[in-house]
């Protein structure tokens, strides 16, 4: 099965939970993750520790035993959305393309894009993302 994960910017929700799904997915799955306005905020190919406010996610994910400091920003595109099996968007549907919400491969999750990133907040986005993997997928 080939996973993807979009959120709005590709800097927590869908970095989450791509990592997540890679600890559980199964031989021969392949996942991906990639954000709705990547490319209008200007963050194609920004590394996660450019982003001072991602200190609190970067640490909870340590502790989880993920090292995501070299992940990069990237933006959806017709060709990853045509590339997946199945999709989970975290992105509001509003901030979404046609092309994202037109696809029947398309799950949305009702998870908060946290303004406040101490890493208290981190912690609880992380934790229940963790869930919603161990249920939907």
């Amino acid at each position: 099965m080939k996973m993807l994960f979009v959120c709005r910017g590709n800097m927590f929700r869908s970095q989450v939970a791509e990592a997540l799904f890679e600890r559980v997915k199964g031989n021969g799955d392949e996942v991906r993750s990639c954000g709705t306005w990547v490319e209008k905020e200007g963050l194609a190919g920004r590394k996660l520790e450019e982003f001072s406010e991602l200190k609190g996610l970067i640490e909870t994910m340590k502790e989880k035993g993920f090292d995501i400091t070299e992940n990069t920003c990237t933006p959806i595109t017709p060709e990853l959305v045509d590339w997946a099996d199945k999709i989970i968007s975290m992105a509001e549907k509003s901030e979404s393309p046609d092309y994202l919400l037109s696809s029947p491969k398309v799950t949305f999750w009702k998870v908060e894009n946290p303004n406040n990133f101490t890493k208290e907040k981190a912690r609880d986005v992380v934790e229940q993302i963790e869930r919603l993997i161990s249920i939907d997928t």
